[in-house]
């Protein structure tokens, strides 16, 4: 088992800590599924790539990213990265969580979507994540069908050929 990569450098602010909650998570390193959702812990390269792109992109926040949202497919956000982030300048031990929508790149994640706690952020994310997959199935299911009604005209169109000769 891999250890979560928790920031363990002096690169946060001084007075930040993780919430507790969080911290049990990361440290059991037994993740929710809550796809397209994953937690930035589990990779230290992308923990520190994440982290200094918010604090490039928007450098007078005091955020500390936790979790991406990612889906190349274009079903979720249209592909665009989503960040959770922990804001720093809450309180000691209870940081708010902003989100960085990525397809709203010019938009501050202090002037977007705001949860007063981790619990509450990963609660809005497994409802999230839930619908997600609903609609992620319904999507392969229909593309399954389209597939499927394609390969039959094909095989109807050679028949045809063959009936002709």
């Amino acid at each position: 088992m891999m250890r979560p990569y928790l920031f363990d450098c002096p690169i946060l602010p001084e007075e930040f800590q993780f919430p507790s909650d969080y911290l049990s998570l990361a440290l059991s390193n037994k993740f929710p599924d809550i796809e397209p959702w994953e937690f930035l812990s589990k990779d230290m390269a992308q923990s520190l790539r994440y982290y200094s792109f918010i604090h490039l992109t928007f450098p007078e926040t005091m955020l500390v990213p936790f979790a991406l949202a990612s889906d190349l497919s274009g079903l979720y956000n249209e592909g665009w990265i989503v960040l959770a982030c922990f804001d720093a300048n809450s309180e000691k031990g209870k940081p708010i969580i902003r989100i960085y929508d990525g397809a709203r790149s010019k938009v501050s994640p202090l002037n977007n979507v705001t949860y007063s706690s981790f619990s509450e952020w990963l609660n809005a994310a497994m409802k999230e994540s839930k619908n997600y997959k609903a609609e992620k199935k319904e999507a392969e299911e229909a593309e399954e069908a389209e597939e499927a009604e394609e390969a039959e005209e094909a095989e109807e169109a050679d028949n045809a050929e063959l009936n002709k000769s």
